[in-house]
């Protein structure tokens, strides 16, 4: 059942969006992201818990999530400032890291980002702008580092809050 609702579903509620998705869209709708206006979306890595695979240790090493401490599988997901899903990859083993699974949907991020002919009477010149002058931006987190050597990627840096004594 699933692999049969799978591509209609995929097709209906995700890429119908993403045929839609630009710049210009989000600032007619005033929907960018508030700190960020220049990506067009953000992705990131999910994780889903799943029993340990049966078989020997090294199969089952290979599922297993050192940062949850857990069995199960990742997903890349990019998801447009207006909380819509515009991509979702398949599922990989829990081991793999984000960067690893952005990297094996490059083709996807660079053909989503590349600016469209509307969008470009706004200069531009934000962050790695002169390195990628047709391309927006994509919001990553820190575990995405070295994004930037591939695509115009924003990973923003935590501020330390410093605490002063009256």
């Amino acid at each position: 059942v699933v692999e049969i609702l799978s591509p209609f579903l995929c097709e209906e509620y995700i890429a119908k969006y993403y045929e839609k998705l630009s710049m210009r869209t989000l600032e007619k709708k005033n929907a960018q992201f508030k700190n960020f206006p220049l990506a067009l979306y953000a992705t990131d890595a999910i994780f889903q818990q799943a029993n340990r695979p049966s078989g020997t240790l090294l199969k089952g090493k290979l599922y297993f999530n050192g940062k949850q401490k857990l069995y199960g599988y990742k997903t890349e997901v990019s998801v447009a400032p207006t909380g819509q899903a515009i991509d979702v990859t398949a599922h990989k083993p829990g081991s793999v890291s984000g960067i690893v699974i952005f990297l094996g949907n490059l083709d996807f991020h660079q053909q989503a980002l590349a600016k469209h002919t509307d969008d470009d009477q706004d200069p531009d010149t934000g962050l790695l702008a002169t390195r990628y002058p047709d391309s927006w931006a994509v919001l990553l987190d820190k575990g995405y580092q070295g994004a930037q050597q591939y695509v115009r990627a924003i990973i923003p840096k935590k501020t330390s809050w410093k605490i002063t004594h009256c």
